[in-house]
C-alpha cells in the first residue's frame, strides 16, 4: 500500500445526455456537482479544487482509461496520486469501500483505466448501486434513480466535500474512517 497523497479524484461515467442520473454515471456527477468552470481536454474534464484536481472523463466509461491517462500525463502525477470514484454493481446501495491495487471485478471502466495506467495501483472509492435482491451489473448499470434513492445521490453529492477536506489534509483513501452509514446521515 502506498503513502503517496492523493492528488487527483477522477469520477467515471457516460458523458452522453441519455445517461445522466443513471447509476453508471455516480463517480462523474458527484464530480460534476463541485464544477464550476471546468477546463476541457481530448479525453477528460478537470478543475483545480484547493490543492485537489476533480476530473472526469469525457466519452463513455468503457474509454475512461483514456481520460486518466491524458490527466496523469499533463500533471506528471504518479497512479498512486489518483483516487477514481465509481459505482460497483457488487455492494449494496450506498454502501461503499476504498480500496487500493485490485482487479476491476469486471467493471468495463477500471479495466479501461488498468490497461491505459498499465498498473492497478491507484485508489477507488466505490459505491454500490445493487439492490438488496441482488441483479446482474448489466441489468442495473444504466437504470434510472427511483426517486427515494435521488434523495441519497444528493446527500452523497454534499458529503464528499468533507472527504475532499480530509483528503486535502493528507490522508488516505483508508485514513477516511467513515462508517458505512455515513451517507444516509
Amino acid at each position: 500500500m502506498t503513502k503517496e497523497k492523493i492528488k487527483l479524484i477522477y469520477g467515471i461515467g457516460n458523458e452522453d445526455k441519455n445517461f445522466v442520473n443513471s447509476v453508471h454515471n455516480l463517480g462523474k456527477e458527484i464530480i460534476k456537482f463541485y464544477f464550476q468552470k471546468p477546463i476541457d481536454l481530448r479525453h477528460s474534464l478537470y478543475e483545480k479544487n484547493d490543492s485537489l484536481i476533480l476530473a472526469t472523463n469525457l466519452g463513455y466509461v468503457n474509454l475512461a482509461g483514456q481520460g486518466l491517462k491524458e490527466l496523469l500525463e499533463k500533471f506528471k502525477l504518479k497512479p498512486e496520486n489518483i483516487l477514481v470514484i465509481h459505482d460497483d454493481a457488487d455492494l449494496v446501495f450506498p454502501i461503499f469501500k476504498t480500496s487500493f491495487g485490485v482487479g476491476s471485478a469486471g467493471h468495463k471502466g477500471i479495466e479501461s483505466i488498468i490497461k491505459n495506467l498499465k498498473t492497478k495501483n491507484f485508489w477507488r472509492f466505490r459505491i454500490g448501486i445493487q439492490k438488496k435482491k441482488r441483479r446482474k451489473a448489466e441489468e442495473i448499470v444504466l437504470r434510472k434513480w427511483s426517486s427515494n434513492e435521488k434523495k441519497v445521490v444528493d446527500k452523497i453529492k454534499k458529503k464528499f466535500k468533507i472527504i475532499f477536506e480530509k483528503l486535502t489534509e493528507g490522508k488516505l483513501p483508508n485514513e477516511l474512517n467513515l462508517e458505512k452509514e455515513y451517507f444516509l446521515r
